[in-house]
């Protein structure tokens, strides 16, 4: 759990200087981007996004770390095994009661990565109309690599 703390405690002072980085922030909008395709790994792409009122598509080739329900994906622990749970969808009592485990267990991990970049997304007043979960759910399109 430390190290996942400081990985993704390094990605928001990583995201903190690029949105204090003003040359960037009119570069990117000069360059008037009609999509941006984005590696939800880390969280302060949805953050870069929204602050240019770019659409996006969401590229997710590494799900270890995010469950796909903050962005409404569905994915019900019941039919669906967690990554690296070894289970298939042919889960019996046993399993499906790991598989919820390991569900709930990434639900904590989600909720604390995604409250460390959604302060600095409401400091920087990024949609402060949305929930983080809202901002990562407007994606035209989710390509997410499950298995």
């Amino acid at each position: 759990a430390d190290m996942v703390a400081k990985l993704f405690g390094h990605m928001v002072e990583e995201c903190r200087a690029m949105l204090t980085d003003d040359a960037l922030f009119q570069a990117l909008n000069a360059s008037m981007f009609d999509l941006a395709v984005i590696d939800p790994f880390n969280f302060c792409p949805y953050i870069y996004v929204h602050k240019l009122g770019v659409p996006f598509v969401a590229l997710d080739a590494t799900p270890a770390f995010f469950s796909g329900r903050n962005a409404h994906l569905p994915a019900p622990p019941t039919y669906v095994p967690a990554m690296s749970s070894q289970l298939t969808d042919n889960m019996d009592l046993l399993g499906r009661l790991k598989n919820t485990f390991l569900w709930v267990v990434s639900s904590v991990m989600d909720s604390y990565i995604l409250s460390l970049f959604d302060k600095l997304r409401l400091s920087h007043g990024v949609r402060p109309d949305l929930t983080f979960a809202e901002m990562m759910g407007r994606a035209e399109v989710w390509m997410y690599q499950s298995d």
